[in-house]
């Protein structure tokens, strides 16, 4: 066995017995499970809180395989998402969103990523959390590899910004199949299969989200769009995310009034 600290954040915290628990964490080099002991009431067990960053210290045996929590040295407290519904749901979804995609292959990105998106959360307000939520989901779809290009047609090839006539970009649509953005004049062509689930984009959403990728995260955070384009920004990352998963998200699923 061999003592060991590294970056964390906790993700999930399940019971184990009647007083022990197994911690879910990200670290820079991905996800792992290690066993807390003590009870609720434990100055350990309080710091080992889901969503809570910072340091931690454990015991390794590597020859079976585990892992024991003896200290967490806590830099990022998020006192908020116990106070807001959508904070809380929104960091179980981005949770649930690593689980599935194991980090997107990029543990030391996602690790970035995550907590910049838990920071900013706990730093702004509801309405701000929700437009964060958008940023978070299209740039680790941009980590995942699988970003449609916001600037040319996918079945013409065509500039989806250029001005007048079928390629105007304020009636556009995402196709699902070919991952990419359809100009108007081709899915009037019928260029869009009926099979596929394509979703209605308005230009603007496109340029937001064009920006959004361009940008620095501060840059991003000063950009303000109508209600509409976040809305329609987080239905086509969902989509995204859904297809590329290829199954539905359960905090999506079971708490979709709420996003």
């Amino acid at each position: 066995m061999r003592t060991i600290s590294t970056k964390a954040t906790v993700l999930r915290l399940q019971v184990r017995g009647e007083s022990n628990y197994i911690a879910t964490i990200l670290t820079p080099e991905g996800i792992s499970s290690a066993t807390l002991y003590g009870g609720a009431k434990s100055r350990l067990r309080s710091l080992v809180s889901p969503m809570n960053s910072g340091t931690m210290y454990m015991t390794s045996d590597e020859a079976r395989h585990s892992a024991k929590i003896n200290d967490f040295d806590v830099k990022s407290y998020h006192p908020s998402f116990r106070e807001n519904l959508f904070k809380m749901l929104a960091s179980s979804f981005a949770t649930e969103l690593l689980m599935k995609t194991h980090c997107a292959g990029s543990p030391g990105d996602a690790w970035i990523l995550f907590n910049g998106f838990l920071d900013g959360m706990e730093f702004f307000d509801e309405r701000e959390a929700r437009i964060g939520l958008v940023r978070f989901m299209w740039r680790y779809i941009d980590l995942l590899g699988v970003r449609p290009d916001t600037s040319y047609c996918a079945a013409c090839g065509e500039e989806l910004s250029s001005g007048d006539g079928k390629n105007a970009s304020h009636a556009l649509s995402y196709s699902v199949i070919s991952n990419g953005f359809i100009c108007r004049g081709c899915a009037e062509g019928g260029s869009i299969p009926q099979s596929d689930s394509a979703l209605p984009v308005s230009g603007m959403t496109l340029r937001y989200l064009d920006s959004v990728a361009r940008l620095s995260p501060r840059e991003a955070r000063a950009l303000r769009e109508p209600e509409e384009v976040y809305r329609e920004a987080q239905d086509l990352c969902i989509a995204i995310l859904e297809s590329v998963c290829g199954t539905s998200f359960t905090t999506l699923r079971t708490c979709a009034g709420i996003f």
